[in-house]
């Protein structure tokens, strides 16, 4: 059986997925499947203006499907999709890929929160990091499964480069497009950032939100417990954090980052920052360690020893 897939119309699929990427255009989703259930040819089935909830309402119970939701890339396999069909439906889902890159992705609930079989792994996951599940409203439509794009650059981030006419003729770009290059922080937030990086200073974390420019929320001294309070469900807040890691009795310096994105926070706004989260790491590093939390209780000082303790081998020796 071939692991390959051709389209049954490249015109029109390409045509939608641009469009979607289009700012000026009212698309914002794209849904592809298999033409008459073959594994090897692509098919356009929809697409809308009707937002993610559009989108999801269109996923079938007993098809493999595909989509795009502006940057973000959601694999479909229906609940009710049979072990033979989801084998050989499995096998040309990397030749899939190449025609949806560049994409972003939806940070959204614990898996296990959000009482469904459903799955979206976000870029901190497949980094090695944690996992996500997909919202609530999407449980019973089957299982999604949300694929970062293969990137070089460090942290899994963007190379801040576009789709262009050329990329989408040859569907092969290993890129994320974003709004990186727009990042700007205010220079209280750098200025912070500089603060918490000097050796000489007390100031042990900072918190950032999301604005025009990214702006400093507040400084401090301490552990979590100092900034827990900023962490409110209906924010986003990105958090940079330093602790002291004692290895083979020498006291050397971690930092980590924290992504806040709250519970109450809406799908629609998730997908916008996901567009330029990439950029906002990036002014953000270096870091050791990287956390992307949406409930307090997925954060606390033992938390971030662990952590940091499990990506320096030293164990219980994080201060």
């Amino acid at each position: 059986m071939s692991i390959q897939v051709t389209l049954d119309n490249k015109e029109t699929i390409l045509n939608a997925i641009k469009s979607v990427r289009n700012d000026a255009s009212q698309t914002n989703w794209a849904l592809v499947g298999h033409l008459d259930e073959n594994p090897n040819i692509l098919t356009l089935e929809a697409t809308g203006e009707d937002g993610f909830e559009g989108l999801v309402s269109r996923f079938a119970a007993d098809k493999v499907q595909y989509a795009l939701f502006k940057f973000v890339y959601v694999h479909s396999v229906g609940e009710n999709v049979g072990f033979a069909k989801r084998g050989r439906f499995g096998v040309v889902h990397g030749s899939v890929l190449p025609y949806f890159q560049p994409y972003h992705l939806i940070d959204a609930k614990v898996q296990d929160a959000a009482g469904s079989a459903n799955h979206v792994h976000d870029i901190s996951y497949l980094a090695g990091k944690q996992e996500y599940g997909i919202a609530a409203q999407a449980k019973k439509q089957g299982s999604l499964t949300a694929l970062n794009a293969p990137s070089s650059q460090p942290n899994l981030q963007s190379s801040g480069k576009s789709l262009s006419k050329e990329a989408l003729g040859k569907p092969n770009v290993g890129v994320v497009a974003t709004q990186s290059h727009g990042i700007i922080l205010s220079p209280d937030l750098v200025d912070a950032i500089k603060d918490l990086r000097n050796d000489k200073s007390e100031t042990t974390w900072v918190v950032g939100s999301i604005a025009k420019p990214v702006g400093l929320v507040a400084k401090g001294t301490g552990g979590v417990s100092q900034f827990v309070q900023y962490l409110v469900p209906d924010k986003f807040v990105y958090i940079l954090t330093r602790v002291t890691d004692i290895i083979d009795g020498h006291k050397t310096v971690k930092f980590v980052f924290v992504s806040w994105i709250g519970n109450n926070v809406s799908m629609m706004s998730k997908a916008k920052v996901s567009t330029f989260k990439g950029g906002l790491i990036d002014k953000f590093s270096p870091y050791h360690v990287d956390l992307t939390i949406s409930e307090t209780r997925e954060i606390s000082d033992q938390i971030i020893a662990d952590k940091v303790a499990s990506a320096s081998g030293s164990r219980s020796n994080v201060k």
